[in-house]
């Protein structure tokens, strides 16, 4: 049997940070059903770049995103030791905070299904990865948004690009399609040079904000709402 690779943050962040990443899936784990889960976005995009033997910026841990197949995979205690920030019953999304590490983990539905996820070792954990392949056909569809007026990071561009460089073309293609009509490859293009025409849409993190209210949030009894000034109050500490 092919022993399954290791999931290392030491090699994929700073000290630091690849020790509140650590720290983060340490208290989150158990409070899932593994494999009714998939680590999915930047860290997914930074394991598969650096692993492909390219150079990846070692910016700062941004949040951490992950694929449920049904919201029950987290489980009714997760709020003992994580703050909720959003439960959207209509689309099954939550947001969570580790106040420890100050590390916001998003939560998203299954409504595009992993193609072959990658297994890697945590610990004593085995964890599903989304592949490089799926990863890049996951942000081709993204970058569509500049033909709708709808802002995109451009950290999404050069990720992009760095995926371009490592993934399985024809495997990516298939991603694609799954959703999408055409080629893949020529929809990245064509979306730059969207954006070199509307730089106005280009913005950091386009949707992180902290709003006192969510209109679209329910409180529950699995998934009590923590106030949202008190989420800000926690990433506060962070730029202070």
């Amino acid at each position: 049997m092919n022993q399954l690779p290791e999931l290392e943050f030491s090699r994929l962040y700073s000290p630091n940070d690849a020790r509140r990443i650590t720290d983060t899936l340490d208290h989150l784990l158990p409070h899932l059903t593994v494999e009714d889960i998939v680590l999915v976005g930047g860290l997914a995009i930074r394991y598969h770049v650096i692993n492909g033997g390219q150079d990846y910026p070692r910016g700062k841990v941004g949040d951490l995103d992950i694929i449920a197949k049904d919201v029950s995979a987290i489980h009714s205690d997760t709020h003992e030791e994580f703050l909720i920030a959003h439960y959207h019953p209509q689309d099954s999304y939550l947001a969570i905070v580790d106040p420890q590490t100050r590390v916001k983990v998003d939560i998203f539905d299954w409504s595009r299904p992993p193609y072959k996820p990658e297994a890697v070792r945590f610990d004593e954990w085995i964890v599903q990865l989304r592949s490089a392949e799926d990863q890049l056909a996951v942000i081709a569809s993204d970058l569509q948004k500049v033909f709708h007026d709808i802002k995109v990071d451009p950290k999404q561009f050069s990720d992009a690009q760095a995926l371009l460089t490592i993934a399985d073309p024809e495997g990516a293609q298939k991603s694609w399609s799954a959703l999408n009509e055409g080629s893949m490859v020529k929809a990245i293009d064509n979306a730059e040079e969207q954006a070199k025409k509307r730089p106005d849409l280009l913005q950091k993190n386009p949707f992180r904000t902290y709003k006192p209210y969510c209109n679209e949030c329910k409180d529950t009894d699995t998934y009590p709402l923590t106030p949202l000034l008190k989420i800000a109050a926690v990433f506060q500490l962070e730029t202070t």
